[in-house]
């Protein structure tokens, strides 16, 4: 849009909108959005991720510039905001297919020289373009917000236990997320689900949520990892999750 081409996003849901995510952006990722002139100065930031296992700690500073943490609403708001202010149309609408050449949606069919597919793991893109994708399919992730919880300021908290990690971070004014990633295995064995999470983590992790209380739902993602033989064509490029997704802390 910057370069003067018409951009149009197509997408389904209404934004600003909720969606698990560990809500964390790295140095380098930062720097892609000062770039973009993308507000984030509310974020919180972060010095570094502090790992903890059963019998040790390691700090891992980043080097140079700090990272940010921010709620996935805000950020999708800070993008959508400076995305129109670039020229970008926003559209709501549901894709129904993809073909060469045009993006058929409930709304009407719109044609374009260049499709970006960035509708994130399980793209439309796959089936429509014949691109073999993989999923790993051996881990769930939970996200929640909780209020009063034990978070250190400009750090993010990952601790690990036997069969996933939990990864802790300021996102806003007394306002923590967490972020649970376990196997499927796991969750069997333990009984867990969104109705039991907030005892699972007052128990497990009592320093932290003892006295915590939840705000918000608790959202899932699922699966978590996957892998792409193609991410481009002739006339479209994957971007983000579309063109493949890395297990989230620990790879």
């Amino acid at each position: 849009a910057r370069a003067g081409v018409r951009v149009v996003v197509i997408d389904r849901a209404e934004f600003p909108r909720a969606k698990a995510c560990g809500e964390g952006l790295l140095p380098h990722g930062c720097a892609v959005l000062d770039r973009l002139g993308v507000e984030t100065s509310n974020a919180a930031l972060l010095r570094g991720i502090r790992f903890h296992t059963q019998n040790a700690t390691a700090w891992l500073p980043f080097p140079g510039r700090p990272g940010r943490a921010i709620s996935r609403r805000a950020l999708d708001d800070a993008l959508r905001l400076r995305a129109v202010a670039y020229g970008a149309e926003m559209v709501r609408a549901r894709v129904t297919a993809i073909e060469p050449g045009g993006v058929v949606t409930d709304q009407g069919i719109l044609h374009a020289r260049l499709l970006v597919g960035a509708d994130g793991t399980r793209s439309i893109f796959h089936e429509s373009f014949e691109v073999r994708v993989h999923y790993s399919r051996d881990r769930v992730g939970f996200s929640s917000h909780w209020n009063d919880a034990r978070v250190e300021a400009g750090e993010v908290n990952v601790h690990t236990f036997g069969e996933g990690e939990l990864y802790v971070a300021p996102v806003g004014p007394g306002v923590t997320l967490a972020a649970l990633l376990v196997s499927r295995r796991f969750i069997a064995e333990a009984g867990l689900s969104m109705s039991v999470m907030n005892g699972f983590l007052r128990e497990r992790f009592p320093d932290r949520f003892a006295t915590a209380k939840r705000v918000g739902p608790i959202l899932g993602a699922y699966p978590l990892s996957s892998r792409v033989n193609l991410v481009a064509g002739r006339d479209w490029p994957l971007v983000g999750d579309a063109a493949g997704a890395v297990d989230p802390i620990s790879g």
